[in-house]
């Protein structure tokens, strides 16, 4: 059975939610901070990539996919620097829901932190909105950039 996905093209006219030949549904690797256990965990998640993207049509990751639809979702770019200072940016989104208990995997990062949510970072692109964080360097700078958004809150 064909995926269905918006259709991201400027000109499309097929309707909403029908497979649209001008984009494709790809796993994008992302690092997941669940409530439900201790260490952060490699994810996929589900994304839009247009077949031509342009300012008008951009990657549409679905974090709900991920993070759930029960409480809104924040998200907010984040750029750290890696030990020889060359710049990495993160999409970091988060949801905090006051009925989990406080993120264990979270906490181990942020000790004095008490967040009860989850939270999905992915890497962001340099001309596109993200592409995949794959290695245990940027896992590590995915970390740091939560560490950083988590000072500016």
């Amino acid at each position: 059975m064909p995926i269905r996905v918006p259709c991201p093209g400027a000109k499309c006219n097929l309707p909403p939610f029908v497979l649209c030949p001008k984009a494709e549904l790809r796993n994008l690797r992302g690092l997941y901070f669940s409530s439900a256990v201790d260490e952060a965990s490699a994810v996929n998640i589900a994304t839009v990539i247009p077949r031509a993207e342009s300012r008008l049509a951009k990657r549409f990751p679905s974090i709900e996919s991920v993070l759930g639809t029960g409480t809104p979702i924040h998200e907010c770019l984040v750029t750290v620097s890696d030990d020889q200072g060359k710049p990495y940016r993160f999409f970091v989104a988060f949801r905090e829901q006051q009925n989990l208990p406080i993120n264990p995997a979270l906490k181990k990062l942020l000790p004095d932190g008490d967040f009860r949510g989850e939270v999905v970072v992915m890497r962001a692109g340099a001309r596109v909105m993200v592409v995949d964080l794959r290695g245990a360097k940027l896992a590590l700078l995915a970390k740091r950039a939560v560490r950083a958004s988590s000072s500016a809150r």
